[in-house]
């Protein structure tokens, strides 16, 4: 293992089942519903790639979204502008913290009361109505967004226009701000000294203790 490995236990959050149906649905939504993508060259590769093309509308097709898992790599080597491998293993952990915040969003479920269906808002507002102006609009808008620091949710060309950083370089800059301002609290004596004894204890069962 080199300085840019790191070795992660997984974390099962859900069984093989369950991600077997997420994965089944979520094919189902890109080959029926798609993605909205209003970059032209995108488009045009996806189409020569075999979606189906509506406008800024890419049907994506099963057999492609498996092609691409088969295809990608096991093992991904960051690198940077310059070609230069990244000290991930840095920043892995700011991004996986941020996955698990995503996770924890969702886990926590959705709520299917009078007030959160807007159902008489709904009635209201009824056909050809918007909702965008709704006093109900506002004050729970925010409410489905899972909050994000690294996470980009900007059209393709707002992201340009601000810099265009990737989430790598986002979290690296984010590391070198945590590293230069943080002053983590200092252990008490106690919790030191089991420490200590924990160590103390290893080095001499593995037979490095000097």
């Amino acid at each position: 293992m080199n300085k840019y490995d790191r070795q992660v236990v997984p974390i099962n959050v859900f069984s093989d089942n369950q991600l077997e149906e997420i994965h089944m649905g979520t094919l189902e939504v890109l080959r029926r519903t798609g993605l909205k993508i209003t970059h032209p060259e995108t488009v045009e590769l996806l189409r020569k790639a075999g979606c189906w093309i509506d406008g800024e509308r890419v049907r994506i097709p099963s057999h492609l979204i498996e092609w691409a898992i088969d295809s990608a790599p096991k093992r991904v080597v960051l690198r940077t502008r310059g070609g230069d491998p990244t000290i991930f293993w840095r920043y892995t952990g700011l991004i996986m913290d941020e996955v698990a915040g995503e996770v924890r969003f969702f886990l926590n479920g959705i709520k299917t009361d009078r007030e959160q269906l807007a159902i008489e808002v709904i009635d209201r507002v009824g056909p050809g109505g918007e909702y965008v102006t709704s006093d109900h609009t506002l004050s729970h808008f925010r409410e489905g967004w899972s909050p994000t620091k690294l996470g980009n949710r900007d059209t393709y060309e707002n992201w340009v226009e601000k810099g265009g950083k990737t989430l790598g370089e986002k979290a690296n800059e984010r590391v070198k701000e945590i590293l230069a301002s943080h002053s983590p609290k200092p252990i008490s004596d106690d919790i030191k000294a089991k420490v200590e004894a924990i160590i103390a204890a290893t080095e001499t069962k593995i037979g490095k203790k000097e």
